[in-house]
């Protein structure tokens, strides 16, 4: 969200297109940007092609957490150990993957 942008480094006042998007928590003003984002473990780098909403920087949404979205987690295989306390995934496919 808003915080996540301004950690990253994202340059609001470069961003053109100000949608409005509708969720579970009601409308929200979005900047629809394409980017890749990029996932690594210890051989290999995974990267998507995706298109993302960055929020608008709203004082409201400034402890709001970033999703990540089904896009890339529907790629993937979901593994929930609630013995051990642990999530974690495995890679199906990426759009880009290199070799480490």
């Amino acid at each position: 969200m808003p915080a996540d942008g301004f950690r990253l480094g994202i340059d609001y006042k470069r961003l053109r297109r100000l949608d409005t998007y509708t969720g579970i928590g009601g409308d929200a003003q979005i900047h629809p940007e394409e980017a890749l984002i990029t996932f690594s473990e210890t051989r290999f780098v995974y990267t998507y092609n995706v298109k993302v909403g960055i929020s608008a920087a709203i004082s409201d949404l400034m402890k709001a957490p970033s999703l990540l979205g089904r896009d890339i987690i529907n790629r993937w295989r979901m593994i929930y150990d609630p013995a051990k306390n642990t999530i974690s995934f495995k890679v199906g496919s990426a759009d880009f993957t290199h070799k480490i």
